[in-house]
């Protein structure tokens, strides 16, 4: 390409990428605009849809002009894969828009102005996001043959004295929010387990086979249980305060516990302190680790559990001969079981990613399989056998439909023409008059809260035949309901909760279980709750905590491996991937769903220099 050609080029794309990042897809009111020239509405509405420029616009295009100079058209063969992911994360980035504005597409599709705006907004952020993951995977294998010096205090903390080190930075820093947060916050979910304990029966959720056991698995019984045997130490020791705190700050021991193997495993892929300090920064100062900890929360237990199996994976594919030694196995089936038992889709994680497993180990693939056979048939034993003896229900089916349900709701919610016949039908599983005035575009509860447990198999049946009757009737509304409710996972400018700061004000009001709430720190918590909000709101530090980016980070961190020599490692991004799909059919987008991520960050930033050593050349020059 001769060079002036590459110059125009550079500016055009500066020049759209800039206008991509300003102009608003807000709709423009143009009932005052007297033209009536096509062409004429469409530039006034561009205008109004910018802002005032102004000199820092001037210097953002200047800024871009140089940066696209140094990184476009430098001879490197460009890849499919990266052009398709960036395509796919501009369409995030516009869709997503439009539905945290107008619970809809609309944004996009309705009229010719705003498909032309959102065109040159998915043009511009192409450009941005495809050189932002090529900088990033060429600073992947820059920092992988990048020479370390030797710190002596480093050296101290990760080669001499790890465990203590590592444990006493992080409750340095920790210390003082454990204090303030006793004993504990009952996060709602939480509650409602700790309801089931006392006797009291969830009635919208289940039917329970027998009206005395109140425990059932509508959430995971194990973690349940867990809750149960600290309150039980509390009241042994006539202090339930205290049974509630020792539940927290085991949950948090085992959370450190975690944390000091993920720098074991470091050591494994011979990570340099000089990383080894961030990853430990990231672990005391990132607020997922401590303030969920802090929790009475079952998605706490899970990703712990996950955080650890995720470990686990990544050192026997370091090293495959860890498979002979009996220890690796117990703590594998140990972990997998836990996996499964915290999180009733966790199986659905576990088969996955180890399928793949027996197919890249073939040496040990006798020893793979016993250790998935394991926790996997005791699983079900006690799901399927030991369950029903004791007489535990299990969860209600309508956790599995909010999808379907969602998608009825609002057609229902947008006055769609229906039969009534088939309104009747749905009535038998579902409240109609409900639904349409309950429907919230991104929470599923209200609608599934509506579901008819005693609905027979054949009522269900009937409904997913009117379901699908109006699937090919309706199919954009079917589409924007799932969109509308799944899209903040892949939208990295919608956060969410960092961790639950107080207890739930009716729990506390009821407090079933006469807990003696310190008031004395109860204004600091509300200060870190206001705190934790306008970190949530703020433009970059909200979009770092937000789901959205975890898996942004997750997925282009997975092509990254995908697109190296040795691509054994994406089994480790497909258990975490498998959570990505299962929270896309949660009721609510939330990042406790994703907690396992976020806690998996580092290490899979770490995994990747890994595999840029084992390349052994940059990934941006093969195929050259």
């Amino acid at each position: 390409m001769k060079k002036s050609t590459r110059n125009v080029l550079i500016i055009i794309m500066a020049f759209i990428s800039v206008v991509a990042l300003f102009i608003s897809m807000d709709k423009v009111n143009m009932e005052n605009v007297s033209t009536n020239s096509h062409a004429a509405r469409i530039i006034i509405n561009f205008y109004k849809s910018l802002p005032n420029l102004n000199i820092s616009h001037f210097f953002i295009f200047i800024f871009m002009l140089y940066f696209y100079l140094k990184n476009y058209f430098d001879g490197k063969k460009i890849k499919k894969t990266i052009v398709f992911l960036a395509i796919f994360f501009s369409l995030c980035l516009i869709f997503g828009y439009s539905f945290y504005r107008t619970n809809s597409w609309d944004l996009v599709f309705e009229g010719e102005i705003q498909l032309i705006k959102s065109l040159i907004k998915g043009i511009g952020y192409y450009f941005i996001i495809y050189i932002l993951i090529k900088k990033l995977y060429d600073f992947l294998e820059y920092v992988s043959i990048k020479e370390y010096r030797d710190n002596k205090y480093l050296s101290f903390i990760f080669e001499k004295h790890p465990k203590i080190c590592i444990t006493c930075i992080l409750l340095i820093v920790w210390l003082p929010i454990i204090i303030i947060f006793f004993p504990g916050v009952i996060a709602p979910d939480g509650g409602t387990q700790i309801r089931q304990l006392l006797g009291e029966y969830q009635s919208v959720h289940v039917i329970l086979i027998n009206p005395e056991v109140t425990i059932n698995n509508h959430h995971p019984i194990l973690s349940t249980l867990i809750i149960g045997l600290f309150i039980n130490i509390g009241k042994l020791i006539n202090n339930v305060d205290l049974g509630i705190y020792l539940y927290v700050l085991v949950q948090l021991a085992f959370l450190i516990y975690v944390i000091l193997y993920s720098f074991k495993i470091m050591d494994k892929m011979k990570i340099p302190n000089s990383l080894k300090i961030i990853a430990l920064i990231f672990y005391a100062i990132c607020p997922f680790y401590l303030i969920f900890s802090l929790n009475v929360l079952k998605d706490v237990l899970f990703a712990i559990a996950l955080f650890y199996y995720i470990l686990l994976l990544i050192e026997v594919l370091i090293d495959k001969e860890i498979l002979k030694k009996n220890y690796y196995l117990i703590k594998l089936m140990i972990t997998m079981f836990l996996v499964m038992m915290f999180r009733n889709n966790g199986v659905y994680t576990i088969l996955l990613s180890f399928t793949f497993l027996l197919i890249v180990i073939k040496e040990y693939r006798k020893r793979i399989l016993i250790a998935l056979l394991v926790p996997l048939i005791l699983y079900i034993g006690i799901n399927k056998i030991l369950y029903p003896i004791l007489q535990i229900a299990p969860g209600s089916i309508k956790e599995m439909l909010s999808i379907p349900f969602q998608q009825t709701a609002r057609t229902l919610n947008e006055g769609k023409e229906y039969e009534e016949e088939d309104l009747r039908i749905i009535n038998e599983v579902l409240d109609v008059e409900a639904i349409k005035e309950k429907y919230n575009p991104i929470l599923s509860d209200p609608v599934k809260n509506t579901f008819n447990k005693n609905a027979s198999t054949k009522q269900l049946l009937n409904y997913f035949g009117v379901w699908f009757k109006y699937l090919l009737k309706y199919p954009t509304t079917y589409i924007e309901a799932t969109l509308n409710n799944c899209y903040a996972y892949l939208y990295p400018n919608k956060s969410n909760l960092i961790g639950y700061f107080k207890t739930q004000e009716e729990f506390v009001q009821e407090n079933p279980l006469e807990m003696n709430y310190l008031s004395n720190f109860q204004n600091i918590r509300n200060i870190l709750e206001e705190g934790s909000k306008t970190v949530m709101k703020a433009p970059i530090t909200g979009t770092i905590v937000s789901p959205g980016f975890c898996n942004w980070i997750l997925l282009i961190l997975a092509l990254y491996t995908l697109l190296s020599k040795n691509k054994k490692y994406i089994i480790v991004y497909a258990a975490l991937i498998s959570i990505l799909f299962v929270c896309i059919a949660s009721p609510y987008f939330a990042m406790r769903y994703m907690l396992s991520t976020a806690y998996c960050l580092p290490i899979l930033f770490m995994l990747s220099i890994y595999i840029a050593k084992e390349n052994k050349q940059y990934l941006s020059k093969e195929n050259k």
